[in-house]
């Protein structure tokens, strides 16, 4: 018979039948509002509004998966609204940065969008990091602007600030405006000043550049549009002509020099300008060589050099013919070189080594090539480095009966420490003069015991400024050990033993098999355990200790006192273990030696680190002694003592100038009291 009834065929007919209704029932929910919809909806992404349209499609898609069209309409608008939202970042990030920071949000933002109707993170991961890596850059770039605008600012170089600031405002707009609005404010303040001045001094030329920056702050401002049109009107040679003929009638001739040298930089200068000039030039130099000659007849070297070097200066901007044309006073000025000479040899044979320099520096100043001059400057030069240049000489430091060499070694390394640091700024005795001053130094002792109790002045080494004199107080490397043993309950194997819960199952076996019933899963019958034992074996703990103390003192080698003493020390340690190890089966304890420094090492380290806090405290003391010379100088410039006042200057000019330092300023300053001097 068939496996179907006739009754179960007619029920599997009426199921057939109803399936197939629900099937043409469900592809036919699509109704006519629902294809209005997705028709407009097409529409509505086409006139841009196309979230929305994408949101209708995709929930039509969603409400009828098996309608092809919904679905297949959805993924497009998806698709779309993902590349258009993913262009505007791409298209933003283009850019070289620095990228303005509205750019970037609105890159992030972009993103943002896109992760809506993205499938994949991939793409936007990597313009996350693209856009994070601008931002810092943006920022990097903005505070560098604003560190160069105010940096800028502080040093006055008020049109530099301005293109600093400027150059950044645009990469963040909103909150650099207001900073950017009271650059632009204090900036024209400061450049209106300047033109201002400017102006005064009839500097047009300069002003130029100075009104086209305020030019671009305020087009408008009239301040700039005045300026600017008196700008123009002197931008021609006339202008500074005519002014300059106006001085040359006033009799003041540096003013008209000053004019014709502005009319001939314009390119519509003549002639005749350009002769004016030049003969306002020779007239100027001929009346400065007139007055030195007659400050000079009065022995006011300084007044009168002041005067010459002018004239030489202003000459210098002559050609050969206009040089020709110059009446020089020749003999007058030969008269003054010997005086100048003979000063100098005076102020020298007297011991005034800084008088004599400056006699001589402004000889050279105007005729290098004087007979004898430049042998007899470098002998006071020479001079008066000897006695500018201090010295000290490190005398071997006493040593503990344990360590006989130490204070010798110490005071060797201090020495070539000094030698390095110290050599612009006082003089480090050679090992090989001190034996000489030793000797000299212990027989001013010997004599300076009999002399105290006579009352007599303490005693003088002509060898060295200053000693540097030091005990070795205590030096010491001690060791420590200490042993013990380390004992350990350690596995050190296993042996076979008899299972319980074999046991128990060998009896559930037997009542299984007698019932009848399945017999569980057999345990192994022998089972590990562990075996113990101690382990024990050596430890050893190693200590080492290193230590070193020395006082030092400063000593004043004129009057034998003390200037400075200090007492330094310093200390290592170290520490470590050492086993001797073992090996019981599983248990293993490698060998270990202790690893620690030698005593050299060790007593190395600390005898460096006392060496170098003494180098560093004598440093301190005698370094720079060209300010001290000058703040000296200074000090007895006050008191109004200006003889003693020029030969500090000299001593700290002739250190400046052994450390390549310019001095110009200050010999120029104690020079101007050589007149004061001459005349007592």
């Amino acid at each position: 018979m068939s496996y179907f009834s006739k009754a179960g065929i007619g029920k599997f007919l009426r199921f057939t039948a109803v399936s197939a209704a629900v099937a043409v029932s469900v592809a036919g929910c699509v109704t006519a509002d629902d294809d209005v919809l997705f028709r407009n909806s097409l529409v509505m992404f086409e006139q841009g509004q196309k979230e929305q349209a994408y949101g209708n499609v995709k929930g039509l898609c969603e409400k009828f998966p098996a309608e092809q069209k919904f679905c297949s309409e959805a993924e497009n608008f998806r698709r779309a609204l993902y590349d258009e939202k993913m262009e505007l970042v791409k298209q933003n990030l283009s850019q070289e940065p620095p990228v303005p920071m509205e750019l970037l949000t609105s890159a992030d933002d972009s993103i943002a969008a896109a992760e809506k109707y993205a499938v994949t993170s991939e793409e936007l991961t990597k313009y996350k990091r693209i856009s994070a890596e601008y931002r810092k850059f943006t920022n990097d770039a903005i505070n560098a602007g604003k560190e160069e605008a105010q940096k800028a600012f502080d040093s006055g170089e008020y049109i530099e600030a301005y293109d600093a600031i400027a150059s950044v405002k645009d990469l963040d707009k909103t909150a650099l405006a207001p900073i950017f609005r009271n650059y632009s404010d204090r900036i024209f303040a400061q450049l209106k000043t300047k033109t201002e001045n400017l102006a005064a001094k009839d500097e047009w030329r300069q002003a130029e550049p100075v009104l086209k920056k305020m030019a671009e702050i305020r087009p408008e401002d009239p301040f700039v549009k005045e300026y600017s049109e008196k700008a123009k009107a002197a931008s021609v040679a006339s202008y500074y002509a005519e002014k300059a003929d106006r001085y040359i009638t006033d009799g003041d001739l540096a003013s008209a020099i000053s004019y014709y040298t502005k009319a001939v930089s314009y390119p519509d200068v003549t002639d005749d300008m350009k002769k004016n000039l030049a003969s306002a030039k020779i007239k100027l130099i001929e009346t400065d060589f007139q007055k030195g000659v007659e400050l000079a007849s009065q022995d006011m070297f300084k007044q009168s050099y002041d005067l010459f070097m002018t004239a030489n200066r202003l000459m210098s901007t002559l050609n050969n013919d206009q040089k020709h044309a110059v009446k020089v006073p020749a003999a007058e000025l030969n008269r003054y070189y010997d005086n100048m000479f003979f000063h100098g040899q005076k102020a020298k044979q007297a011991g005034a080594y800084g008088l004599s320099y400056f006699y001589y520096r402004m000889l050279s100043d105007l005729a290098p090539s004087y007979q004898g001059l430049l042998t007899e400057r470098k002998d006071v030069e020479e001079r008066i480095l000897s006695r500018a240049l201090k010295s000290i000489a490190v005398i071997p430091f006493k040593s503990p009966v344990n360590e006989p060499e130490l204070g010798l070694q110490a005071s060797s390394n201090i020495m070539q420490l000094l030698q390095k640091q110290l050599a612009d700024d006082v003089k480090i005795i050679e090992r090989g003069a001190l034996e000489v001053l030793l000797r000299e130094y212990e027989l001013a002792v010997a004599g300076n015991s009999g002399a105290a109790s006579a009352g007599a002045d303490p005693f003088k080494i002509k060898s060295a400024d200053y000693l540097l004199m030091g005990d070795v107080l205590d030096s010491r490397t001690e060791s420590n050990v200490q042993k013990s043993k380390r004992k350990d309950r350690v596995q050190v194997g296993t042996e076979k033993v008899l299972n319980i819960e074999w046991t128990d199952w060998e009896k559930m076996k037997a009542k299984a098999e007698k019932e009848r019933t399945e017999i569980p899963a057999e345990p192994k019958k022998f089972i590990d355990k562990p075996v113990y034992d101690y382990a024990e074996y050596d430890v050893s703990f190693y200590e080492k200790f290193s230590f070193l103390s020395i006082s030092y003192r400063v000593v004043e080698t004129s009057q034998g006192r003390i200037v400075y003493s200090n007492t330094v020390q310093s200390q290592q340690e170290a520490r470590d273990e050492a086993t001797s190890g073992i090996d019981m089966g599983s248990y293993k304890v490698p060998m270990k030696v202790a690893k620690l420094p030698t005593d050299i090492e060790l007593s190395n380290k600390v005898r460096k680190e006392n060496i170098d806090k003494i180098t560093s405290q004598i440093i301190e003391i005698f370094k720079d002694q060209d300010v001290k010379y000058i703040a000296d100088a200074e000090r007895l410039e006050s008191a109004n003592n200006l003889k003693e006042a020029v030969e500090m200057y000299a001593n700290g000019i002739i250190l400046m100038k052994k450390k390549k330092k310019d001095a110009s300023a200050l010999e120029d300053k104690a020079g101007k009291y050589l007149d004061v001097l001459a005349a007592n």
